[in-house]
């Protein structure tokens, strides 16, 4: 009898500082019997050694001519022969050698499931980078160690996140033109045809962070619009003074600013109150940047098609 088979999607552009850590770390990974696992990357032109890596690695690879992981998640899940996708982004390490028994373990025991994921946790090795501390805070302060597990109202975010490959196909992937947030807008649509999203604290990965305070507030700026364009537009109970397209709307600024300090901060502190506190004035900064995008910021960054050199 042939083996069942679990495919890793790994969209890739300009990940050379952290692929190879990754793919070495799921060829580790253990797996029960009956069951083998394929590893495909979504491969977007880079300029970096990406390429390199993945071809010395001996990492299937699906070239893909549209930037944006949303494409290059497509791209490599069209090839894929696994039952289970699990998408997984360069930047990210499982944690424990059995991550992938575990995996299949959860899969199984949820049964109809849409997607889930688990933990987004800050590598051992930044925990006393006060920078790197607030970033991880400011992006993942929804998906804590401590979050009990659970039918989830909440998206997983795609840097780790395992979906039925039925159902993937099903629903049509990826939204290729949604190139920020593209976890959010494929779970709302699962959610549409009552497939449930779970959070399992058993899943948990880590997460390199941006380790200087200029690339975390870019990032920061960067997910800013998009979260205004897609999910205020898609959460009528986010409490705004002025609808998203008022005139007015810049005037939600100190309540979109409070609001989500606030949410950090609690998160934070129920996390590690010392790393809460050595990390708050860039905590403070970070998120500050975060509301001047989705105030100021650019809504729906355009998809391109990238010209092979």
């Amino acid at each position: 009898m042939a083996d069942r088979i679990l495919s890793i999607i790994i969209p890739t552009r300009n990940q050379g500082r952290t692929l190879a850590k990754l793919i070495e770390t799921l060829q580790r990974l253990r797996l029960p019997r009956g069951w083998q696992a394929e590893i495909i990357a979504g491969y977007t032109e880079s300029t970096d050694n990406t390429l390199e890596i993945l071809e010395a690695h001996g990492i299937r690879t699906v070239h893909c001519m549209t930037s944006g992981p949303g494409p290059a998640r497509n791209a490599a899940a069209r090839v894929a022969r696994g039952e289970l996708l699990y998408f997984v982004d360069s930047d990210v390490c499982p944690l424990g050698d059995d991550f992938l028994i575990r995996l299949l373990r959860v899969a199984r025991s949820l049964g109809r499931f849409g997607a889930f994921g688990g933990p987004i946790l800050l590598p051992e090795s930044d925990r006393w980078n006060p920078v790197a501390i607030a970033d991880h805070f400011a992006c993942w302060f929804n998906w804590t160690a401590l979050r009990p597990s659970g039918r989830s109202k909440l998206f997983q975010p795609t840097v780790s996140l395992v979906v039925r490959r039925d159902v993937f196909v099903k629903i049509g992937g990826f939204k290729e033109d949604v190139r920020v947030l593209e976890d959010h807008e494929i779970q709302l649509r699962l959610r549409r045809r009552r497939y449930p999203i779970y959070f399992v604290q058993s899943m948990a990965v880590s997460h390199a962070p941006r380790g200087t305070l200029a690339r975390s507030c870019r990032h920061s700026w960067y997910w800013g619009g998009p979260f205004r364009e897609i999910f205020l537009k898609t959460t009528p109970d986010y409490p705004l003074r002025f609808p998203v397209g008022s005139k007015a709307f810049a005037l939600n600024l100190p309540l979109i600013y409070a609001r989500r300090m606030r949410l950090v901060l609690k998160s934070a502190w129920r996390s590690s109150r010392w790393q809460t506190c050595y990390c708050l004035p860039f905590l403070a900064i970070t998120v500050l940047a975060w509301a001047l995008g989705v105030v100021f910021g650019e809504g729906r960054p355009g998809q391109h098609v990238v010209t092979p050199v």
